[in-house]
Order: structure tokens, then C-alpha cells, then sequence
């Protein structure tokens, strides 16, 4: 009975009935908070295992997408073959067969222009690689590159062909340039001799580079922009407003590297070694793994750090002055010795971390408020990057920090949480410049615990 009416239905009811029923499924995933962001990110960890047993999983963000649109193109294609053939056998009383007999005879020639065109290119990137090779490799046994003189002209021409030859090639010719140049130990530093070939601002884009040896090279605002850099040697390397966004650096040593003003936005930054590298005014917001990554003793002033996830991480010594870490996520990090002085922690979540011996003069721990303003032009700013963004307002929490040895001075606390902070004192609270909204250790509101001590005469 209940088939008989649903296929005695109008098709259109039951498209709308169908449509109805997906976006009542949509409104309840939002109304118990499934967002559109969180079911992407659940779909992406479903996807995750796929991508793996495709061996998808190692490309990068721009291959992967151009994988995706290939796929789409290929299936769009096969539905209108599917369409074509049902309408022309209705038309026509063709055989299926006979139609795409005649399609295959037919695409034959186009099949042969495009490998003929993809033949002509592959051969023309060998040529260009091969001959690349070659001018090197006279430059290096004939005029005598690798004892040649820094500003001399056979560094400067074997700098203009490495620049050129790495615009015109593809991904992975790139590759086997770098291969070289690394393995000649033309750019990178050797008993204390700086790189004979520099590398600024040099193309190297979604280049898949196999362990490299930089050490010492010279990067300056070279472009890196989702390059696979795993297990690379860039100790001491000058990256200074390089850009890394969404690179691969899994494993890579980068201590003492210069990457100040570098952007290395969305960037895999696991098992990373930033042992005292010069991360002053980076970019490292959405980083992925940041957490994992070793920042001993790295000099990170005015670095952009909004919204980061640094639970956990060791930060001792850490230089974060004037550092933006608003919203950002401390939780039991070790800022143990660290330099906070003026940083922005508006609305950072510092609970359990480990401030003993920390500078905080001058700092902004003042509650996060997220504005709303209706007034406001927020027409240029992309908030979807955010996975979560306060709704009205977050404070600042330390709850269970230790403070010992803290400095405080001039530091806003207004409306801070320091319930259950230990090593603290009271002439580090009152150096702070404001504690007005604060929750003290005790749990009570600062004005509460002001009231109390003034009629306890402790005041």
C-alpha cells in the first residue's frame, strides 16, 4: 500500500520530500551544534584512511585538489556519455554498442593531441633540466665556481640560470635541481665558507624535496608555499619573509634559522627543532602540530600567534615579547624564564602552564571580547579560518599557574581567573597595573578580597 502511493506521487513531490528531509537533517546537526565546520572536519577524518590507501595523503593541498577536480571532470564526463547514449539510442534506435564504437573512432585524435602535447612538454622540462645541468657543470670544472669569489661573475651568472631554470620547470624537476645544488654543496654553508649560490627569492613551490641539506642557506623571501620539506637540514638557514604557508617541515631542523617576518601559515610544524631560531614577527597562525614542535630558548617578539595551540609545549626561555597570543591555548605549557613583557594574552587559556620566573610587565591579560558591533566593517575579515571564536567574551585563565618569581609588573589582570595559583604573592598581584574583575586564588572577586583584607587591617 505504501509503495503503491509513493510511486503513484508526482516526481517533484518526491525531490521536494527529499530536499525537505536534507535540510531538516542539517537544521538538527546545527541545532545540537554540528556546525558546517565541524561536519567538514568529521568528513575530512573519514576521508583521512581513503586518502591513505589511495596514497593521497602525502600531496600536497594544491595536488590534492587538482586530484579532486580530475575526479569531478572524469565523472561529469561519464554522466553526459551516459546521458548522450540513452538519448541518442531513444532518437535514433542506434545500438549502444554501434554509438560507442563510433565515439572511440571518433576520440582517437584528440586522445593523440593532448599525449602528443603532454609528450612535447615532459620533453621539453628533460631538455631544459639537462641543459641546466650542463652550463653548471661547466661553470664548475672550467671556470672554477666552487673557489670563485663572492660578487664574481661566474657566481652571479650561475645565480641567474639557477633563478630562471626554477621558474620554468614543473614540481618535480625543481626537485632534482635542489638535489644537486645540495649534493654540490653549492648552497649551503662548509667549514664556515658562506653559500657559493644564493637561494632569495628564489620559486619553489609545491616542491618535493627529499631531505635536503640547507644548512646555512641563504632563503631570504624565497617562496616555499607548500613544499614537502620533512627531515630537511635548514639549521642556521636565512628564511627571513620567506613563505612556508602550508609546508611540510614533519622532523625538520631549523634550529638557529632566521625566520623573522616569515609567514608559515597552516604549516605542519610536528617534531620541528626551533631551538633557538630567530622567529621574530612570524606568522604562525593555524599552524598545524605547533605543540609538538621544540621552541627552547627561540626568539619569538611581536610573532602572530592568535588563536594558537601551544597546550602542553615547552616554551622556557622563550622571548614573546610583545608576542600576539590573544585566545591563544597555554594550557600546562612551561613558560618557565620566559619573556612576556607586553605581550597581548587577551582571553589565553594559561591554566597549569608554568610562569615561574616569567616577565609579564606590561602585559594584556585582559578578557577576549569577540566584537559584534553592527556598525563595525568587518567586509575583509575571513573569521571561517577560526574554529572557535568566543561568542561574547573569554577571560584570561590561570587558574592552577604557577607564578613564582613572576614578574607582574604594570600587567592588566582586569577580569583575569587566578582561582588556585600557586607561588604567588601579594606584592606581585599589587604591582599589576589592574586586577579590577579579577578572580583571585581564593576564589573571590578582586573587590571582594580587597574588602576583606581592609577589614582584616591587613590593609
Amino acid at each position: 500500500m505504501t509503495e503503491t502511493f509513493i510511486q503513484g506521487l508526482h516526481p517533484a513531490i518526491l525531490w521536494a520530500i527529499r530536499i525537505a528531509l536534507v535540510l531538516g537533517l542539517l537544521a538538527l546537526f546545527y541545532r545540537i551544534g554540528l556546525g558546517p565546520r565541524r561536519l567538514f572536519q568529521g568528513l575530512r577524518a573519514v576521508l583521512r584512511p581513503i586518502l591513505y590507501i589511495l596514497g593521497l595523503d602525502n600531496l600536497t593541498r594544491a595536488q590534492r585538489f587538482v586530484a579532486i577536480m580530475w575526479g569531478i571532470r572524469i565523472a561529469f564526463g561519464l554522466g553526459l556519455l551516459v546521458l548522450f547514449f540513452s538519448l541518442m539510442q531513444r532518437i535514433s534506435n542506434i545500438p549502444v554498442s554501434t554509438l560507442a564504437q563510433l565515439l572511440f573512432t571518433a576520440s582517437i585524435p584528440v586522445v593523440i593531441t593532448v599525449v602528443g602535447n603532454r609528450y612535447t612538454q615532459r620533453r621539453a622540462q628533460d631538455e631544459a633540466l639537462r641543459a641546466y645541468l650542463d652550463q653548471m657543470s661547466d661553470l664548475l670544472l672550467k671556470e672554477d665556481l666552487r673557489t670563485s669569489k663572492e660578487g664574481s661573475e661566474v657566481r652571479t651568472l650561475a645565480r641567474a640560470r639557477t633563478s630562471t631554470v626554477l621558474v620554468t620547470l614543473d614540481p618535480g624537476y625543481r626537485g632534482w635541481v635542489i638535489a644537486f645544488l645540495s649534493e654540490a654543496a653549492l648552497v649551503q654553508k662548509v667549514d664556515e665558507r658562506n653559500p657559493i649560490i644564493s637561494l632569495s627569492s628564489v620559486y619553489l613551490v609545491g616542491t618535493h624535496l627529499e631531505e635536503p641539506d640547507l644548512n646555512g642557506a641563504d632563503l631570504r623571501e624565497a617562496n616555499l608555499t607548500e613544499a614537502w620539506l620533512r627531515k630537511a637540514n635548514l639549521s642556521h638557514a636565512d628564511l627571513s619573509e620567506a613563505s612556508l604557508d602550508v609546508a611540510d617541515l614533519h622532523e625538520a631542523d631549523l634550529r638557529h634559522a632566521n625566520l623573522r617576518e616569515a609567514f608559515v601559515m597552516e604549516a605542519n610544524l610536528s617534531k620541528t627543532d626551533l631551538r633557538h631560531a630567530n622567529l621574530s614577527k612570524v606568522r604562525l597562525g593555524h599552524a598545524k602540530n605547533l605543540r609538538e614542535a621544540n621552541l627552547t630558548f627561540a626568539a619569538m617578539q611581536e610573532a602572530h600567534l592568535f588563536g594558537a595551540d601551544l597546550e602542553g609545549c615547552s616554551l622556557q626561555g622563550v622571548d614573546l615579547s610583545n608576542a600576539d597570543l590573544e585566545i591563544a591555548k597555554l594550557r600546562g605549557a612551561c613558560l618557565k624564564g620566559s619573556n612576556l613583557k607586553e605581550a597581548n594574552l587577551r582571553g589565553a587559556d594559561l591554566t597549569h602552564a608554568d610562569l615561574s620566573d616569567t616577565c609579564l610587565e606590561g602585559a594584556n591579560l585582559l578578557p577576549y571580547v569577540f566584537l559584534r558591533h553592527r556598525d563595525a566593517d568587518l567586509s575583509d575579515v575571513d573569521f571561517s579560518v577560526y574554529d572557535e571564536l568566543p561568542t561574547d567574551s573569554q577571560s584570561t585563565r590561570l587558574e592552577d599557574a604557577n607564578l613564582s618569581g613572576a614578574d607582574l609588573t604594570e600587567a592588566d589582570l582586569s577580569g583575569a581567573n587566578l582561582r588556585d595559583a600557586t607561588g604567588w604573592t601579594e606584592k606581585q598581584l599589587t604591582a599589576a597595573k589592574s586586577l579590577e574583575g579579577a578572580t583571585m586564588p581564593n576564589g573571590q572577586k578582586y573587590e571582594d578580597w580587597l574588602k576583606d583584607k581592609e577589614g582584616s587591617g591587613e590593609v
